[in-house]
């Protein structure tokens, strides 16, 4: 007797159903691992831009004797006179952008081209090429907002103001940060940071860049979210953000918000390239509840609450003034993280 081959048996549709399930269940615990293994990429990648821009701090050290300011400056016919560059922009050539650095020029502001002193003949579109370029490590991998205002180049790094509001202090004074410039009045001495000995704080003890979320609105758009500095307020604490009300609840300013944070790297105002400690880490996180909203806020172009943010899990990276980086978690005391933003305070703390 002969026994005819037997016929192979395809999937029933329970079976093929089951191995589906199977392979769902596995891609549902695959894909929060591999946004770990991404999230910690976008992290160290953060870690590191930071890094270059604190080593750049000290090459800048190193050959003209101090930090530099937060903005530029020179005296011109016997003035002090300003083309509003930014730190991040005099730190170019320490980074191996001195192609760029050279397209600024800083006879010029940076943001109107008007000549900086009478004696400066007019230059249409001075510094408009130079106003576009976008520096790759001055954006954090993890912030995704493609906003642009003027098309210009954007920011997530900015330099320590200190524990005050106001971006004009005494240099040296306990609420001072490594960026801080003189308070407004006449000089005819150009403004000069800290050194890296005078900051009496220490060195590792003190920040020196942090990042900050870009908004994600440009400058004409109309909407508002938790990235945005609110303008209209007048700021009655300029020490503690947390007490300000504008800073908890801004549906009172009176005028429009500055919208475009880090969307002008180049631009000297402190919305675009310092952050404050009278904030805690991610104040302005989004929040699922809008009753538990927090936001940063500001009066003008010269006090503001900006606080410290990013879009890494529990917290955001900091460059200390010796050149290591930190990473300070969301639930830092306050005080510490205040005591860590200053110069001369007087406090003897660390992130670690």
């Amino acid at each position: 007797m002969r026994f005819l081959p037997g016929r192979r048996r395809a999937f029933t549709l329970i079976e093929l159903l089951v191995v589906i399930a199977i392979i769902a269940i596995l891609i549902g615990l695959l894909l929060p691992a591999v946004q770990k293994v991404r999230e910690a990429a976008a992290r160290a990648k953060c870690s590191n831009n930071l890094k270059q821009l604190g080593l750049a701090a000290h090459n800048y050290e190193s050959v003209n004797q101090t930090l530099p300011p937060s903005r530029h400056s020179a005296v011109l016919a016997g003035t002090l006179v300003s083309s509003n560059a930014t730190v991040q922009v005099m730190l170019l050539p320490y980074v191996e952008q001195e192609n760029l650095r050279n397209l600024f020029d800083l006879n010029y502001d940076v943001n109107s081209d008007a000549p900086v002193g009478a004696s400066i003949p007019a230059k249409t579109g001075a510094n408009a090429k130079a106003r576009v370029t976008e520096v790759s490590f001055f954006s954090c991998p993890s912030d995704s907002s493609a906003a642009k205002t003027f098309d210009a180049g954007r920011l997530n790094y900015y330099g320590n103001q200190g524990t005050t509001a106001n971006w004009r202090a005494t240099i040296g004074g306990v609420n001072a940060g490594v960026f801080q410039i003189p308070a407004a009045g006449a000089s005819t001495t150009p403004w000069k940071g800290p050194t890296i000995i005078g900051i009496r704080d220490g060195a590792s003890n003190t920040a020196m860049f942090s990042e900050v979320m870009r908004g994600t609105f440009a400058s004409t758009d109309t909407g508002r979210d938790n990235t945005t500095v609110a303008f209209g307020a007048t700021i009655t604490n300029s020490l503690d953000g947390r007490a300000e009300p504008h800073c908890s609840d801004p549906a009172g300013t009176t005028s429009t918000p500055l919208r475009y944070v880090g969307q002008q790297y180049y631009r000297a105002i402190p919305q675009m390239m310092l952050y404050t400690h009278t904030l805690p880490p991610n104040w302005n996180r989004k929040q699922v509840a809008v009753t538990a909203q927090k936001y940063n806020c500001s009066q003008d172009t010269t006090l503001s609450h900006l606080a410290a943010s990013s879009y890494h899990t529990g917290g955001v990276n900091v460059g200390l003034a010796d050149g290591s980086i930190r990473f300070a978690r969301d639930s830092v005391d306050f005080t510490v993280w205040q005591g860590v933003g200053t110069t001369s305070g007087g406090e003897v703390v660390t992130l670690d």
